[in-house]
């Protein structure tokens, strides 16, 4: 249930960051994404405050049995992720918008990766 809420949080920025890279297709399509339809002074933060909330649960599996492996990969694809909505939200622009949509990618494939690893692990030992 906690990994279906964090596909679900996941979602919105990583299309959303996709919207700011893309944003004049979206437009020309009558497509209204957040990064159309506002400024960067909402998005922005918008985005920002989606991944940290991302970030904070897809810990939150090591309180009901994940593993520090599982933690690790969290880690590993979480931070970046931050990083760059943090970045994105600074300076608006196509580069860091593909970078953070980049670091979604990565951060959800980590997180499905860590957890297939966890699962190995514990039933290795």
């Amino acid at each position: 249930l906690v990994l279906a809420t964090v596909l679900f949080l996941w979602t919105p920025p990583h299309f959303w960051s996709l919207a700011v890279a893309r944003s004049e297709d979206y437009r020309d399509a009558r497509v209204p994404m957040l990064p159309v339809v506002t400024e960067p002074e909402f998005w922005g933060p918008t985005i920002f405050s989606h991944v940290a909330a991302l970030v904070a649960l897809s810990f939150l599996p090591l309180l009901f049995g994940m593993g520090p492996v599982y933690g690790l990969f969290a880690a590993a694809g979480g931070l970046p992720f931050l990083r760059n909505s943090w970045r994105l939200m600074r300076r608006p622009d196509r580069q860091t918008a593909m970078a953070t949509f980049r670091s979604s990618l990565a951060q959800f494939a980590l997180l499905a990766f860590g957890v297939i690893l966890d699962e190995g692990v514990r039933w290795a030992l």
